[in-house]
């Protein structure tokens, strides 16, 4: 941006903001808009508190185990899981067959 185009954006903003505060409509918009705005944030606060449910930590401890069991019985790590029992189950009937034929 170049000197002259700073100079007349400072100039155009110090002209607008001072002939804006001067103006009783505009002053009479700017309070109104403020009601309005303050009004409507309120009954969100009201709206909100209302919604609000408690959640007790049994509730969520109880969630939380439904997801772990379903994610550890259906999921890919699930199926890895068994897997490696099932290889582990016949793995100890491999040695013990092996120190069987050894006696």
């Amino acid at each position: 941006m170049s000197i002259f185009q700073r100079v007349a954006s400072w100039l155009a903003n110090e002209v607008i903001t001072k002939s804006l505060a001067k103006s009783e409509t505009f002053q009479r918009f700017a309070a109104t808009t403020h009601k309005h705005v303050s009004k409507v944030q309120s009954q969100a606060a009201e709206a909100t508190k209302d919604l609000k449910v408690e959640i007790k930590p049994e509730e969520v401890k109880a969630a939380a185990d439904g997801i772990k069991h379903k994610v550890t019985n259906n999921s890919f790590i699930g199926k890895i899981k068994k897997t490696w029992a099932e290889l582990e189950a016949e793995g100890k009937a491999l040695e013990e067959k092996a120190k069987a034929k050894k006696q």
